[in-house]
């Protein structure tokens, strides 16, 4: 197993220019209420990554594709022994971060374990079940492929919801699930289900991708002289958002809303037309479009709080790795958190209350210690030696 303690260099100043870039001191407020005391927001400027440690996976696993809602237990998918031409030909693990391995299914379609981002499958809000795509299909739902269906984390037994998908969105705060169906990711029509199997209806009449984690937004299409133009349209209410540009590309890209549902961000340009393309982020509550980054990153993910986003730009074979960039959402501190050349952020998750990220794939995932500046040293330090621990030899994951 490797550990990587790197030197953080939190607030060096940047050699390119990018708007909002200039340093800011954030007092940070602490509310108390009730005799209870709020969690302060995470800001750049409070935040380092303490320790880079490599959860040693052998070349059965494939990849991170999803993290429990308390950031403790990882769903990786992996290679079984048995490979059917027609079946099945992946596993789903539950991997906890005290180093206990439990195989969840070998019937992960493999479509959705393969190819990052299909590859997702979702803890339930409570992350008592697990949601993921079958490889053989649910004859109790008529599918022969394709279906959704839902495992159970403690007791291991599985039910079937709904067949014929193209896709698997995730869950709603209330139970809800959001599949897709009726063509390829990014132009199938929305549909939801509970988990008990009732309620399956369709949510569009048109084909809109990337959901709100709330349920309550999408985005579509609009065609519009000749050209691409998006929109965000309302789930809950008639009505939608024209979006100044189009919907991202990104190389292991993931949903583009913050996780409180307010924030997405998109390709756009800047005030000037003639500007290059770049980041902008809308606020959908209160309308607010804004140009956030000369640059449209490699890698983007947003902390579980939605105030900050980290961003690492394209690199390739010939180029040495991007510096790993953290920026307030406001537009502020911008800053780098990991040097050039030390390591791709790709596929990564940051889950829970920030202090786990998780990032790579096969048997090179990594786990990140994030100091949030809400911990002592000592308490980083314990959870440092508690994961190192807890996996001393490579975790060879075999399905029968």
């Amino acid at each position: 197993m490797a550990v990587d303690r790197p030197r953080i260099v939190a607030h060096r100043p940047l050699a390119f220019s990018i708007p909002f870039a200039a340093a800011c001191t954030v007092v940070l407020m602490i509310a108390c209420g009730g005799g209870e005391t709020a969690i302060s927001p995470l800001r750049v400027e409070d935040l380092r990554i303490a320790a880079e440690i490599q959860i040693a996976m052998s070349d059965d696993v494939l990849m991170v594709t999803g993290v429990s809602p308390d950031g403790e237990g990882l769903l990786v998918a992996s290679r079984p022994h048995r490979i059917a031409p027609e079946g099945p030909d992946a596993a789903l693990w539950l991997v906890t971060l005290d180093g206990i391995a439990k195989m969840l299914t070998d019937d992960l379609a493999r479509e959705f374990a393969y190819h990052w981002p299909f590859s997702r499958n979702f803890f339930s809000p409570d992350g008592a079940e697990v949601a993921y795509v079958t490889g053989s299909g649910c004859p109790e739902t008529g599918g022969d492929r394709f279906s959704v269906a839902v495992v159970d984390v403690e007791n291991g037994q599985t039910r079937c919801l709904a067949s014929d998908v193209t896709g698997l969105h995730g869950w709603l705060p209330d139970g809800r699930l959001l599949f897709a169906r009726g063509g390829p990711p990014g132009d199938a029509e929305l549909w939801q289900i509970r988990s008990d199997g009732s309620d399956e209806r369709q949510l569009t009449q048109f084909p809109a991708f990337d959901p709100s984690p709330d349920g309550a937004f999408a985005v579509r299409e609009k065609p519009l002289s000749g050209r691409g133009r998006s929109a965000i349209v309302s789930l809950t209410a008639h009505g939608e958002i024209d979006l100044q540009g189009a919907p991202l590309d990104v190389s292991g890209r993931r949903t583009f809303w913050a996780p409180d549902s307010k924030k997405y961000l998109y390709a756009g340009i800047g005030s000037d037309d003639t500007a290059s393309m770049g980041l902008r982020l809308i606020n959908v509550h209160d309308g607010e479009d804004r140009f956030l980054l000369e640059a449209l990153p490699e890698t983007l993910v947003w902390s579980p709080d939605s105030n900050v986003l980290l961003f690492q730009n394209t690199w390739s074979a010939d180029e040495p790795i991007q510096p790993l960039f953290a920026i307030n959402a406001d537009g502020s501190g911008l800053g780098e958190l990991v040097p050039e050349g030390r390591r791709a952020y790709s596929r990564a998750h940051w889950p829970g209350d920030g202090g786990y990220m998780f990032f790579g794939g096969g048997d090179q995932i990594w786990v990140a210690i994030m100091d949030t500046g809400r911990e002592s040293d000592e308490e980083i330090e314990g959870r440092i030696t508690a994961i190192e621990e807890a996996f001393p030899q490579p975790l060879g994951l075999h399905a029968p």
